[in-house]
């Protein structure tokens, strides 16, 4: 069986491998995001803050639309995730909007049989236990939230059948806790247990599905978590370069095919891979940037605050990682939107450049 997990498609939110050769988001999985406004873009980093059609929308879980310009409209669901179980109650899971504390609540039912579970995850596929997925339907107009969302093609990893990921087409992932505004991960709100609803196109699913299960215990430390290298993921999937305006920004395309690979060896880097190294990423920031996922946004990192390493900063797969370094991410070197520049919400183009 070759192993291609590793090469994936990166859409800002999520991501894949290509069957020969991934998204999300990202990424995306990429599956994608393009948040990332150029130095001429006034205003940007401000909308970046802004909920999709907050007013009139879907209580969706985190999709694609995490990663064209804007936030998922709902910021968390109440309840408690062990292991990827929802505990409690499947019906009328009450949901928090971004945003205005005015707007109605979110409410959603979930559902699951017992085969509905993801069967290639690195980390589950070593042991008996089960990694489950649900179906996220919106109580109030019963429509099914993640549906369609699904692996396309070129986000195929070689050692998992077409058969069996079906199985995860419009499912979703349960993770405990959720993500800021700025692109952070909190455990609860104050004394609240809360928990995140990602659908497998989302790029927190994508992290999930290539093993960075955040309550999965540390292959070479068992007596700690993989939450770390969860949290270094999405940033990492997202080309998420922590800027200093501290806005939830991702700086990559929809669709962008990256290797990710992490110092536990859970996702090792794909051997004769033509993608080149980019960065290094910790738990809430890159260890170092060598260079940008897509060319000309260095002068938009640079004016945000970011240091970009050049030479200096070093694959880890040829040497040693970083004391903080968890994940590490390789792309293309003809990833390049020309005149039109650094990825923003408007100018990303759809589908993988290999």
């Amino acid at each position: 069986m070759t192993r291609c997990a590793l090469f994936f498609s990166i859409a800002l939110g999520a991501a894949g491998c290509s069957p020969a050769a991934p998204a999300p988001v990202k990424a995306t999985s990429a599956p994608a995001e393009a948040p990332g406004g150029t130095s001429t873009d006034a205003g940007a980093a401000e909308q970046l803050l802004t909920p999709c059609d907050i007013k009139g929308a879907e209580p969706k879980p985190q999709s694609p639309q995490y990663r064209k310009g804007c936030l998922e409209p709902v910021l968390y669901f109440v309840g408690q995730v062990k292991k990827g179980y929802v505990t409690g109650s499947l019906s009328e899971i009450t949901g928090k909007y971004r945003g205005d504390p005015k707007l109605p609540k979110v409410k959603v039912t979930l559902s699951r049989v017992e085969e509905d579970k993801d069967p290639c995850n690195p980390t589950y596929n070593a042991t008996a236990e089960v990694l489950p997925v649900y179906k996220v339907v919106d109580s109030a107009t019963g429509k099914d939230l993640c549906e369609g969302e699904r692996y396309e093609k070129a986000e195929l990893e070689e050692q998992c059948h077409p058969d069996q990921l079906r199985k995860l087409e419009g499912k979703a992932f349960a993770v405990p806790g959720y993500w800021d505004d700025a692109g952070e991960h909190h455990g609860t709100d104050g004394n609240t247990e809360v928990f995140t609803l990602s659908c497998v196109t989302g790029v927190i699913a994508k992290c999930i599905h290539w093993g960075y299960a955040p309550w999965a215990a540390n292959p070479k430390d068992p007596g700690k978590d993989l939450l770390p290298y969860m949290r270094a993921c999405v940033h990492a999937a997202r080309a998420d370069y922590a800027t200093k305006d501290s806005v939830d920004r991702a700086f990559t395309c929809d669709k962008t095919i990256v290797d990710v690979y992490d110092r536990l060896g859970i996702q090792k880097p794909r051997q004769g891979s033509p993608l080149e190294f980019e960065a290094t990423w910790g738990e809430k920031a890159p260890s170092c940037i060598r260079r940008p996922r897509y060319a000309r946004c260095e002068d938009d990192l640079r004016a945000a605050g970011v240091t970009i390493d050049g030479k200096a900063c070093l694959d880890p797969a040829d040497g040693s990682w970083p004391a903080d370094g968890l994940v590490a991410v390789r792309s293309s070197l003809r990833n390049d939107l020309g005149n039109d520049g650094c990825p923003n919400d408007k100018n990303c183009p759809v589908g993988p450049k290999p």
